[in-house]
Parts: C-alpha cells; structure tokens; sequence
C-alpha cells in the first residue's frame, strides 16, 4: 500500500513537466512563426534616384556639402549612398542618416572641394544620379 502512495505524486510530477515542455514548445513553435514571418515582409527600402532632387551645393570647413530633398511618395534609405566625383569614390557622410520620409531633406558631406567642372555621381545598387555644382562658394 505504501509503495502505490509513492507512486502517485511521481506521476502527478512527470506530468505536470510534460505539460510544461508541450506547452513551452508550442509557444516557441508559434513565436518563431511569427518572427520569420515579421522578416520575411520587411519592405526593402533602397535608394529612389527619380524620388531625388539635389537642390543646392556649397563649400564648409573645406567640405563639398549638397542638400537633396526625398520628392518620392515613399522613405529611402540614405545610408547606403556611395558618391564619386569624376569616377574617383569618395568618402560621404549623411546628415540625418537612416530614413528619409518623403519631402524631407537631408544632407551629403563630401571630403574635399570640388569644381564647377567636376561631375558628383550618387549611386547605390546599379541606380545613381549625377549633378553639376555650379556657382558653388
């Protein structure tokens, strides 16, 4: 009679850590679910060349800056822009950098001065556009 009173409590145990470890297991089933479904929608959010207009250029603390305005309906993502000036790659900085909702402006440093007579291309995955700084100071 003694060995049945000890039995039951073992069992009562091991069931109760089999319904914890179904249960953990279906809500790591359902959270992974989501996530992988979470990514998987992810917009991709790139650069519009047709969305932008560089809309002014000038010279401080020896730098070339542009202001350049998102007219697209859309956000790009200004972090990834690359510049060349006459096919030399240059080194950018992006002010704000990240998102840039339609009708905001950001700003792109470029190291050095440039001349009226040099091209500025902006480019990112095989799209890119070119501007002239004229009358720059």
């Amino acid at each position: 009679m003694q060995f049945n009173k000890a039995l039951t409590p073992v069992i009562a145990v091991m069931l109760l850590l089999l319904i914890t470890l179904g249960a953990v297991g279906t809500l790591y089933t359902l959270i992974e679910g989501q996530q992988e479904q979470v990514e998987g929608s992810n917009p991709d959010i790139s650069l519009d060349v047709d969305a932008l207009n560089i809309e002014s250029c000038w010279y401080e603390n020896g730098d070339t800056h542009l202001a350049i305005r998102n007219e697209g309906s859309g956000e790009i993502n200004n972090s990834m822009i690359d510049a060349d000036i006459d096919g030399s790659p240059q080194n950018i900085d992006s002010h704000p950098e990240g998102l840039i909702n339609p009708q905001d402006t950001f700003e792109i440093e470029i190291d050095g001065e440039i001349d009226e007579d040099q091209q500025i291309e902006l480019y990112l995955d095989g799209d890119s556009i070119m501007h002239r700084c004229f009358g720059i100071n």
